[in-house]
């Protein structure tokens, strides 16, 4: 069996991730081969620096800007006419180039698997996208997703259970390993993190001012609120935490291996966000053993945080608020909390993703479709 693989732009966690499972596949008799669109990215500040790509990958457009979707959907066929692929398997839902590739499937003599971390309350939905994406479903063989909120997600859309694989978004834990559990914070300075971009679905306006409430609360702790991260909101987000005179340090862009470093200096970790359909950085964080904080819609949360290790809050200001008050009454807990954070996360290596990817590769190229 022969795959392609198709990312716009590879992070270094789905490098690392996609390179493991290349390896893999080479020993069970099969073929994987990696290919990007770009070495770039529009929304992410990530380059090769921060993780090169084995000589075997290929890339459409490594020194050119986006090209059509006409184009691409042109030079992703070509590929996988001349490489022979017997299973493509493309990353989301956007692009007009992947809707012709399915609606041309068959001419191509391809089976594909979608991969998707999507779930129902990412993003307002549309009948008419949704609609849409039941239309594309029909045209994909299996599906390869990060949790069961996705796998639900997919099936509300049509696919049926047995055509779905687990394990999408998963990060190099041995990264984070080395990194001591932290000790009882009581007495001493307390720093909560955060790691993500500066823009508004992350949700830092509205958690900067339930954190100021937070520490005003208890006058008696130490607290600093540290954000890893750049984006358009930076500038504002500073402004606000100057009229709060609020102990937040922002530490801008933090490099895919200076995140070990971050994730050190913490206590706690807190993603807040109104809108994310997986969150890899709450896996680095488990895997750095933190206790976790998030907002009810991440889509990591079901799958990854319990009472066991952390806490979960609904979005409002009184919500965060309420969470963070519970989670500081807590925190003789915290390292237990973190223990069991990093012994969760042991499971979601990037073994998973190589596992489930193959299996899903495997579900597509046995469909009688």
């Amino acid at each position: 069996m022969r795959v392609l693989i198709i990312y716009e732009h590879c992070s270094p966690h789905q490098v690392t991730a996609v390179e493991h499972s290349r390896q893999m596949f080479q020993n069970q008799g099969h073929e994987l081969i990696p290919l990007e669109l770009y070495y770039g990215s529009t929304d992410y500040t990530w380059t090769l620096h921060d993780k090169q790509r084995p000589e075997q990958w290929l890339c459409l457009y490594p020194d050119k800007k986006k090209v059509s979707d006409f184009k691409l959907f042109q030079a992703v066929r070509d590929k996988v006419k001349k490489l022979g692929i017997d299973v493509l398997v493309v990353n989301g839902w956007y692009g007009n180039y992947v809707r012709w590739m399915v609606l041309l499937k068959r001419w191509l003599r391809c089976r594909m698997v979608m991969v998707s971390d999507s779930v129902y309350w990412d993003v307002p939905r549309s009948w008419i996208k949704e609609l849409s994406k039941k239309w594309m479903l029909r045209g994909i063989d299996a599906g390869f997703v990060a949790g069961a909120p996705q796998a639900n997600y997919l099936q509300s859309l049509g696919m049926a259970a047995h055509q779905l694989s687990l394990g999408c978004d998963v990060v190099d834990n041995d990264l984070y390993s080395s990194i001591p559990l932290r000790s009882n914070p009581s007495g001493r300075k307390i720093v909560i993190g955060t790691a993500a971009r500066l823009v508004p679905k992350k949700n830092l306006s509205s958690a900067m001012r339930a954190f100021d409430a937070v520490r005003w609360n208890h006058s008696e702790l130490t607290l600093e609120w540290r954000i890893a991260g750049q984006g358009p909101l930076e500038a504002e987000l500073k402004q606000l935490a100057q009229e709060l005179q609020a102990p937040v340090a922002f530490q801008g862009f933090v490099g895919y291996y200076d995140m070990p470093g971050f994730y050190q200096q913490l206590d706690l970790y807190w993603q807040p966000s109104l809108s994310e359909p997986w969150g890899l950085v709450v896996n680095e964080a488990m895997a750095a053993g933190l206790p976790i904080v998030v907002s009810d819609r991440c889509g990591c949360a079901h799958d990854l945080v319990t009472s066991s290790n952390g806490w979960i809050h609904q979005l409002s200001e009184q919500g965060m608020t309420e969470c963070l008050e519970q989670a500081l009454a807590e925190q003789d807990h915290w390292p237990q909390r973190g223990h069991v954070s990093r012994e969760l996360i042991k499971q979601w290596d990037v073994s998973r993703y190589s596992e489930g990817l193959l299996q899903a590769c495997l579900i597509a190229f046995e469909s009688n479709r």
